[in-house]
């Protein structure tokens, strides 16, 4: 009888995984399941650059942002260089649209037309195009960018109209006060491979440095991102180290280049809301012959734009990784999909390595 039971109960889970599998048709080629996606990283006081495209949803799996900053970002550093190198099959120019009806309302006002601007990447070997106009974003703007575009450029139906939204604040500029900065000794062990003679630069010093940022607004989150740098004439080191529970992401299980497992240069304000806080970095000295040059800066980043490079910190240690569980980018595109957010930075401040003494 137990024989039998055992029988019956093996068939029964058979059945029922049977009866649980799903064959799920996406579509994914070009003309199908098409949306307007809207790209842009806003900087206060500088022109605007909107990235309009028709793409397949799919495509978040090469999400532009994405690809123009996974290796890039933390040394260049150019939150106006959003252009799109998502797609490996050479259709970048059909999906870039500059047929597209482009306008910006700036805190809910008459709307200004955007115009397409041809830009060359010279590396990659195509045109793109973005939409820009002579309006510069001041702290405190609310800015709603909507596009439409009529169908037929991939195949789709050409009477079909695709129209997205996007909206983002552009937060006011942080105010924050340099404490001290001390020379101090420090070992660091860091992987400069592909920088030239870097075996030869000396790593065991490095710049202490006491900053108070002062909160922006009690009443809502603010969101910031801390920018340290040691600069020689031939590159750029954007990297720093910190102690400061401010900088602790639990999620970044991995490290990922120079940065350790569970640090984060962004953070959001829930330790000191509405308050002055005080925090402290090391940035590492690099020497050869020349004396290096340290630059600090911090950024206000809108609620879009934080989300968007939290999601990519973690799936930048995740991408080759087959266990990981799955990671969503977010998008703040109505009607589409993509990114649109903004960031003011204050003035980067930039310090001597010689004129600080050791200790």
């Amino acid at each position: 009888m137990k024989k039998h039971a055992i029988i019956y109960l093996l068939a029964a889970m058979v059945a029922l995984l049977s009866s649980c599998e799903t064959d799920i048709d996406y579509p994914t080629e070009y003309g199908q399941n098409l949306q307007l996606e809207l790209n842009s990283v806003v900087q206060s006081g500088a022109r605007i650059k909107l990235f309009v495209s028709l793409a397949t949803s799919n495509a978040m799996a090469q999400y532009p942002m994405v690809e123009k900053y996974s290796s890039f970002w933390e040394y260049v550093y150019d939150w106006g260089a959003v252009v799109y190198d998502w797609d490996r099959k050479e259709h970048i120019a059909r999906n870039l649209t500059h047929s597209a009806h482009v306008t910006l309302e700036v805190n809910g006002g008459t709307p200004i037309e955007m115009t397409p601007t041809e830009f060359v990447d010279s590396s990659a070997r195509v045109s793109m195009w973005y939409y820009t106009c002579d309006y510069r974003p001041q702290p405190g703007d609310k800015l709603t960018f909507k596009a439409s575009c009529k169908g037929g450029l991939l195949g789709e139906d050409p009477a079909k109209t695709y129209e997205a939204i996007a909206s983002t604040m552009v937060e006011p500029v942080p105010e924050i006060r340099v404490n001290s900065i001390e020379r101090v000794y420090h070992k660091w062990n860091l992987n400069l491979a592909g920088l030239g003679r870097a075996n030869t630069y000396l790593l065991d010093s490095a710049m202490r440095v006491s900053i108070t940022l002062h909160d922006i607004d009690p009443s809502v989150p603010n969101y910031y991102n801390m920018y340290a740098d040691c600069t020689l004439r031939s590159y750029t080191i954007y990297l720093f180290s910190s102690d400061d529970l401010l900088f602790s992401d639990p999620q970044l299980t991995t490290a990922w280049g120079n940065w350790p497992a569970r640090f984060s240069s962004m953070f959001d304000d829930h330790l000191f809301n509405g308050k002055d806080y005080t925090f402290t970095i090391l940035v590492p000295e690099v020497k050869f012959k020349n004396e290096p040059i340290l630059h600090l800066q911090v950024d206000a980043l809108s609620q879009p734009l934080y989300y968007f490079w939290k999601a990519y910190e973690r799936y930048r240690i995740a991408f080759d990784d087959p266990m990981a569980n799955p990671v969503r980018i977010p998008s703040n595109v109505e009607g589409g999909w993509g990114n649109v957010g903004a960031v003011s930075s204050t003035r980067t401040l930039t310090y001597g390595f010689w004129r600080v003494g050791h200790q």
